[in-house]
């Protein structure tokens, strides 16, 4: 039996087939980091709207846009890193 050619150390084996709970800590650290660097819209105060019904230039209809695509966002991460 060829004893040089027997896997002895766990640095011989393929990457994907070893540190699982590593590399899915990796991925949540990941994750973590790039939806903190995400800024979720602020809700606009009483008086920055002006009552005229300014349709989609209205403080309230900015907003909603905003946070639908922040949300879009936050959904889109979560979901590239299996997140759902």
């Amino acid at each position: 039996m060829d004893h040089d050619n027997i896997l002895t150390d766990h640095q011989d084996i393929p990457s994907n087939q070893h540190n699982t709970s590593s590399d899915e800590n990796s991925d949540a650290t990941e994750l973590s980091r790039l939806l903190a660097e995400l800024t979720p819209p602020k809700y606009p105060e009483s008086w920055e709207c002006c009552g005229n019904d300014c349709g989609d230039a209205c403080v309230y209809s900015v907003y909603n846009r905003e946070k639908a695509a922040y949300d879009q966002e936050v959904k889109n991460l979560k979901s590239l890193f299996g997140q759902e």
